[in-house]
Formats: structure tokens, C-alpha cells, sequence
């Protein structure tokens, strides 16, 4: 495409169109049909049953002037300026310019002109600049991009697509279900067939009864992404849930594949109901592993430095017989890294500052078990700061393991916080 193509115009606010084929929430067809298509999806976009829209925390991001520094991309169908990218400042636009009766905010909205320079292109176009701005920054889940693919890149429908069909949704509904190594390393048509299932057309064939290939569903959006830790286990599917399903995979595996149907409403909940099957730390506490468990992070430099230290946490627990008694220490310095690197990121003058501002709140984050946990590590407001400095510089006096757990639960609730990655697309 060239620039030729691309024109940069003023239009008015109220005759722009929002685009019912938002990958964030696609509007069906029968709604996108009806005259009212634009109060349709404001209205679906301030309920946010989905959670996906959060145009309150939008708006208060703007303040009192609406901020014009991104230029919404329109493409005409027909006589209609279609907005394919910025649908939610458009709705705050027109919430303010033509809506301020029918359907009031309820919350303060930016001051907005009548009129907003678009940026105008073919649609090809426009497709390909949604693809590149929102494919690979982590605001869109993987289901999100596996659509997008199928019905505007002309792609064949992928296996995640297939298994959210035939569930009823249960992908798009559990977003530790939604992402990239659950579809590439997890949700496999070998490790479906391993728990017998697979997925067909769409359709599901399995060789447990109805009942039983619910529970076993149930059990996948409880578990899976949400206590795998490393990625030594990332990729594991039966091992995860049988704790959860009991002997019904081994029951039924000679057992022939046929159609079922789901009646349940699967989803995941919000805590798992079943321990993760990890490597015990130490005697002196079972139950306390590395940042307390799993964390959802959105894609950066920050979730990599968490995700190699849970790598070196898997490989230290795995051969602690064949390494030195001061190998924790390893494990520490990294979490001084993670430390630094995330005040870094959010621009705080040092890593003494960030602990000292932070630590109360990260402490209440914890369950009281956790907190208890901290207390008999003796890691408190006073010395939390210290024990981070000192990971760089006192090799030999960093190998007590369980202090180690100790620093990472005051940094999980707080990287969770600052970096942790919504189950949205904005």
C-alpha cells in the first residue's frame, strides 16, 4: 500500500461508524444489522460484561481533554466512515458529543470537539495496521488473533478455534486458558488424544461419557495456565488435571472416540480447586513455592527475567542433590535483576525506593499464611531494602532458600500489580 492511499480528514464525531467486527468484542450478526449498530456497541462497551472494554479507566487516563495524539483509522464502506482502529476513544467521544441524553456515562468524560481528524485508508490497509498494532503487544489474547487470522487474513480455523467452538466458549471465557504456549505448547492434538479427546470440524469426539468429558474440560480451564510455573512443565496437560479427574483417562483408554455434547457452562474458576503438581521445596514448608505460584504478566522485559527465574528455580529443585549448598544464591541475585528492572520500568528513583514505597502494600496482598511465612524469615519493611542489595555482593551469605521464597512473595503482588496482564484487549 502506498501513502498515496492513506488521507488524513476531519469528520464529524456523530457520523462515524464503530466496527461491529471489533476482534475485542464482535457484536453478532443479527445486532450488527440493525440501524442502531453504534448505541448497540456503546452499550455493550459500558455494560463490559466481558471485561474487555474499561472505558472509566480510558477516560480518566485522558482527564478533562480528550487526547488526539492517535488518529482513529477509517475505512468508508459505502457512504459510512467505519472506525476500524480507537473504537474505544470514539465511543468516549461520542458518548460526549451525541449520546450526553440517551445514554449518559457514568463517569466524567474528556471534552471533545465535534469534529476529529481520521485517518482514511483502504480496508487492506486499515487490517493490516490492527494486525501490526495489536497482534504482538500482548493486548490481544491468542483466541483474539487466531479469529482475527481466520476472517480477515483468510486463515484455515486453528485448533484453539475449533475447541472454543465445541466448549461453548470456554476458551474466551477463561483467560489463563487464552494464551500463546497454552495453544502452541499445551491444548495439542496429541495431548487431547493422550486425555481422549479431540476436536474434529468444531466438533468434539471423545471417548468419555458426556459427564466425564465435562469434568475433564472443567478440569482443564481450572488448572492449566494457572499452576504451571516453568517452562519445564508449560507443556504438560494430563499430568495437571488427573488429580482433578481421578482414574477416568485410564478407564476409558481403550475406549473408541464418538460425538458428545456439552450442556455445562465450562469456565474457568478464579482459584484452582486442585494443588499443582510441583517440585517440594524444602521440609520446612511444602506449600510456599516460588512467588507464591504462577503470575500472569503482560509480554516485556519484566516477564522474561520472571520467567528464567522460574526456570532456574525449576533446575535448582530438580538437581539440589548435585549442586552446591550455595546455589540458592544464584536465585537470589535474580530476583535483585527482576527488582531493579521493575523500578527501572516504572521510572522510581532506585530500588530502595520502590521496596520502601511499596512493601506495606505488597504485604497486604498476602494471605496469612504467606505473611506468617515472612515473619519467620524475619523480612520486614526495615530490612527487605538490604537483603535486596546485598544479593549482588555476598555470595556465601545468600544460600538460605526459603529466605529467598520469602523476598519473592513482597515482589510478586507487586510486579502483578504494575505489569500483571489483564484478561482484556484494549
Amino acid at each position: 500500500m502506498s501513502v498515496e492511499q492513506q488521507i488524513v480528514k476531519k469528520i464529524e464525531v456523530s457520523k462515524l461508524v464503530l466496527w461491529s467486527e471489533n476482534p475485542r468484542d464482535p457484536i453478532p450478526d443479527e445486532e450488527a444489522a440493525s440501524a442502531s449498530l453504534n448505541e448497540t456497541i456503546i452499550r455493550r462497551a459500558l455494560d463490559d460484561k466481558k471485561q474487555k472494554w474499561e472505558l472509566q479507566k480510558l477516560a480518566k487516563q485522558m482527564g478533562r481533554t480528550y487526547d488526539y495524539s492517535e488518529l482513529p483509522i477509517v475505512v468508508y464502506h459505502g457512504d459510512n466512515p467505519v472506525v476500524y482502529d480507537g473504537n474505544r476513544r470514539m465511543i468516549l467521544a461520542k458518548l460526549r458529543q451525541c449520546y450526553t441524553k440517551t445514554i449518559p456515562a457514568p463517569f466524567e468524560l474528556p471534552e471533545v470537539e465535534p469534529e476529529m481528524y481520521c485517518c482514511v485508508c483502504p480496508k487492506e490497509m486499515a487490517l493490516d495496521s490492527v494486525w501490526r498494532k495489536h497482534a504482538s503487544n500482548g493486548s490481544w489474547g491468542q483466541l483474539e488473533r487466531d479469529m482475527f487470522e481466520y476472517k480477515h487474513m483468510k486463515k484455515c480455523p486453528s485448533l484453539f478455534m475449533q475447541i472454543n467452538e465445541a466448549t461453548g466458549g470456554m476458551i474466551e471465557k477463561t483467560p489463563n486458558l487464552n494464551q500463546r504456549h497454552v495453544r502452541d505448547e499445551v491444548l495439542t492434538e496429541q495431548n487431547l488424544a493422550d486425555i481422549g479427546l479431540r476436536f474434529q470440524d468444531s466438533k468434539l469426539l471423545s471417548k468419555h461419557s458426556p459427564k466425564e468429558t465435562e469434568q475433564i474440560l472443567q478440569a482443564i480451564a481450572n488448572v492449566i495456565g494457572v499452576v504451571q510455573t516453568t517452562r519445564n512443565d508449560r507443556g504438560e496437560l494430563r499430568g495437571p488435571i488427573e488429580s482433578l479427574v481421578g482414574t477416568i483417562i485410564t478407564a476409558n483408554e481403550n475406549k473408541e472416540f464418538k460425538p458428545v455434547s456439552i450442556a455445562q457452562d465450562i469456565k474457568g474458576t478464579k482459584t484452582p480447586k486442585a494443588n499443582p503438581k510441583r517440585t517440594r521445596r524444602t521440609k520446612d514448608d511444602l506449600s510456599i513455592p516460588l512467588f507464591g505460584g504462577g503470575l500472569y504478566l503482560k509480554p516485556g522485559h519484566v516477564s522474561n527475567i520472571y520467567r528464567d527465574i522460574c526456570d532456574l528455580d525449576g533446575f535448582y529443585n530438580k538437581n539440589k542433590g548435585s549442586l552446591s549448598e550455595t546455589f540458592p544464591a544464584l536465585i537470589r541475585m535474580s530476583l535483585r535483576l527482576l527488582c531493579e528492572a521493575t523500578s527501572k520500568q516504572l521510572n522510581t528513583r532506585g530500588m530502595s525506593e520502590f521496596l520502601n514505597k511499596n512493601f506495606p502494600m505488597a504485604k497486604k496482598q498476602l494471605n496469612q499464611n504467606q505473611q506468617t511465612f515472612l515473619h519467620n524469615q524475619s523480612v520486614t519493611s526495615t530490612n527487605i531494602v538490604g537483603m535486596f542489595e546485598t544479593a549482588g555482593h555476598n555470595y556465601s551469605g545468600m544460600s538460605n532458600y526459603q529466605q529467598t521464597i520469602a523476598m519473592s512473595l513482597v515482589l510478586a503482588p507487586l510486579i502483578t500489580q504494575f505489569f500483571g496482564k489483564e484478561p482484556t484487549t484494549p
